[in-house]
């Protein structure tokens, strides 16, 4: 096995702006589970008081961050990356145990770098009810966009009945 990830995903609320959030775990495993595109510092250095920022926020290595975790405790963590990546990683890149410890649902995804490995294999040592599911696989997997669109086809359905018995009990 060459590395295991452990991702949470989350929000924080900086003074005027909200930020999408990934917790990961520091080490080795992450630069084999993910590829952020590193442009200043390193991931090497990622661990407790510290953050990656995805690059054009202004921020660079040495600069230090304010924000609200999702349950309203305030950090600050100093910058030791800045990456390229942030479209679907997330804005900034916390260690993994301080997004749980501010998480009301600490579940996330684990990525595993397994290449001699089969999926059988994984899918005996890892406990009962958790998926494995090869590379492919996962970019396959639904997104749960459907969800969300048939809520906003209800919402604007409702939208319309309400618009109609108004006009209807105007005249």
């Amino acid at each position: 096995m060459d590395g295991v990830n452990h991702v949470l995903h989350s929000r924080v609320r900086a003074i005027n702006s909200p930020y999408s959030v990934q917790g990961v775990t520091p080490g080795a495993g992450l630069a084999q589970t993910m590829d952020l595109d590193v442009r200043e510092g390193s991931l090497d250095r990622l661990g407790t008081g510290t953050i990656a920022v995805r690059e054009n926020l202004g921020l660079k290595v040495g600069d230090t961050m304010s924000f609200a975790m999702a349950d309203g405790t305030d950090v600050t963590q100093k910058v030791v990356a800045v990456y390229g990546r942030g479209l679907g990683f997330g804005d900034l890149t916390l260690p993994y145990d301080l997004v749980a410890a501010h998480s009301d649902s600490p579940m996330g995804t684990v990525l595993v770098s397994a290449p001699d490995v089969s999926k059988d294999a994984l899918t005996k040592a890892v406990p009962a009810g958790v998926s494995v599911l090869t590379q492919a696989e996962a970019a396959g997997r639904p997104s749960g966009s459907t969800i969300n669109y048939l809520a906003l086809g209800l919402i604007a359905a409702f939208a319309g009945i309400a618009m109609v018995n108004t006009l209807a009990m105007a005249v």
